[in-house]
């Protein structure tokens, strides 16, 4: 999911490992040069950029991808939508 999602912005997944060096290490092996954010299994996001702003507006782009998509329903039910319900 994370590649289809977020591919074109740099972005890796790394499984879940307790806080410490095996984490680090692991960060360090999905680290490539055009890597911009880590999404950490049961961790969080990381975002690398030059400024802080820059930072900001790529966090709120990766949370805008992998926002759920809702449910659109019709401010007002079809016609007859009720009676179909009663059978």
């Amino acid at each position: 999911m994370v590649q289809d999602k977020l591919g074109d912005l740099g972005a890796a997944f790394v499984p879940y490992f307790k806080p410490g060096r095996d984490l680090t290490r692991a960060i360090l092996a999905a680290a490539q040069p055009e890597t911009r954010v880590f999404v950490l299994g049961n961790h969080g996001l990381v975002a690398c950029a030059e400024t802080p702003q820059a930072a900001e507006d790529l966090l709120r782009e990766v949370g805008s991808r992998l926002r759920p998509n809702t449910l659109s329903l019709p401010s007002k039910p079809a016609n007859g939508f009720a009676e179909s319900l009663q059978g």
